[in-house]
């Protein structure tokens, strides 16, 4: 999950730093745990974006 999170993805023996090379079952828990992280930073990013465009230029 350490090099998912970080994108390590070099040569063997290291095989698992991209959503394609990880095992099925770590990629579904590291989203898993990750899951409340990522709804928030969503709503922080249409919060933002809601006030980018009524802001005025």
């Amino acid at each position: 999950m350490i090099q998912l999170i970080l994108e390590y993805d070099p040569a063997p023996p290291f095989s698992a730093g991209s959503p394609q090379s990880a095992a099925p079952e770590t990629l579904a828990k590291l989203r898993d745990l990750t899951a409340g992280a990522r709804e928030q930073r969503q709503a922080a990013i249409e919060r933002a974006a809601r006030r980018l465009a009524t802001a005025q230029v």
